[in-house]
């Protein structure tokens, strides 16, 4: 399986809305770190566990550009969310192939 990060998120995610899951992405780091997607859509890193011991570190991931592609919840339900310098411009829920 291998290391990966894992994403919570206040955004309102289509089809399912706001969830309290913890979902997990290899989009990242993939060095066990926590992130959040806010209600405003920001990218927080709240925990960086591989480098400061599972401290709180709650800063914007400003310098983020890019997909993420995370999953999780009841159903394994997965998502691709498109930021722009730390802030989400796009998320969608990905359809399983046919």
């Amino acid at each position: 399986m291998g290391m990966y990060d894992e994403i919570t998120c206040d955004y309102e995610l289509p089809e399912v809305g706001v969830v309290d899951w913890c979902m997990q992405t290899k989009s990242l780091n993939c060095l066990m770190s926590h992130f959040h997607i806010e209600q405003d859509g920001r990218l927080i890193l709240k925990h960086d566990s591989w480098h400061n011991d599972f401290k709180e570190v709650n800063r914007t991931f400003a310098d983020f550009t890019g997909e993420i592609r995370f999953y999780g919840g009841p159903d394994f339900a997965r998502f691709s969310a498109y930021f722009v310098e730390g802030r989400l411009r796009e998320i969608h829920k990905l359809r399983e192939p046919a």
